[in-house]
């Protein structure tokens, strides 16, 4: 049951990530303010983190491990 509410969790930051980026809200080459989503949905940040690797399995970020994420240019 953990489980699938992690993956739940992960897939909810997922689409709000997408929405944002492709809105342009979040423009590229901007970082991802992953403690502020952290703090916005009251989860923890392996969520986002996992959410963010689905993102850039898509091609849509690029991950700098230890340092940021940030929207493909």
């Amino acid at each position: 049951m953990k489980a699938d509410q992690g993956n739940n969790l992960s897939e909810m930051v997922y689409h709000y990530l997408l929405d944002m980026i492709l809105s342009m809200k979040i423009k590229p080459g901007d970082r991802i303010p992953e403690a502020r989503i952290a703090t916005q949905f009251g989860i923890s940040r392996t969520p986002i983190r996992d959410a963010m690797k689905q993102l850039a399995n898509d091609g849509i970020l690029n991950i700098y491990p230890n340092r940021f994420a940030e929207v493909k240019m």
